[in-house]
């Protein structure tokens, strides 16, 4: 769930944004190019496997990203495709409250001239650290797809919230998915051999 605020500098000065998906996107800015995941030449496996790569700060969430790497085979895919979009640069974030009203988690994504991309995930601290990454970092990689949240919505499969903020089925059940999996694998380590 995201807000409405605008943060962000616009095309010849005006403060302008839009919020798409929960993600502000600057108007003016000029759309980063992405590249196809497949054509860049760089094995991320060891990376996303137990340790964040180089793209994502994890900041003070470290312990809970990687157990989510090491138990989810979800999160580590969305981890990979990040790992292979060098232009973006994902930072995370714990915070008291968010300015969101009832909001879990709020991710803030600029897209820069230069084609960088930069999205700060914020978390409200203590709450469903594991799901929640999952699920924001699917937001993340719907910007990367160029998910058009308009449309989503016509077809059912995103929702406006009552504060305008925009939430995805896609999201929704990549952190569910990802909670999931860490529950069994979790389990399946605790179990007496």
């Amino acid at each position: 769930m995201f807000g409405r605020r605008s943060e962000c500098r616009g095309w010849r000065g005006v403060w302008l944004s839009v919020w798409l998906a929960g993600f502000a996107v600057s108007a003016g800015a000029v759309p980063a190019v992405g590249v196809p995941p497949q054509t860049i030449a760089r094995d991320d496996s060891a990376e996303c496997q137990s340790v964040p790569p180089l793209n994502i700060d994890t900041g003070m969430l470290r312990g809970p990203f990687v157990e989510l790497l090491q138990r989810s085979a979800t999160f580590r895919q969305q981890c990979a495709r990040i790992a292979r979009t060098p232009e973006l640069r994902v930072t995370l974030h714990v915070r008291g409250s968010l300015p969101e009203r009832g909001a879990r988690a709020l991710t803030n994504i600029d897209r820069f001239e230069t084609g960088a991309i930069r999205a700060d995930v914020a978390l409200r601290l203590g709450r469903d650290y594991l799901e929640m990454l999952a699920h924001e970092f699917e937001h993340i990689l719907e910007q990367i797809d160029g998910v058009v949240l308009r449309d989503e919505v016509a077809m059912g499969r995103a929702w406006r919230a009552p504060s305008g903020s925009f939430e995805t089925r896609r999201a929704s059940d990549a952190g569910v998915r990802a909670l999931k999996e860490y529950s069994v694998q979790a389990a399946r380590a605790r179990r007496p051999r």
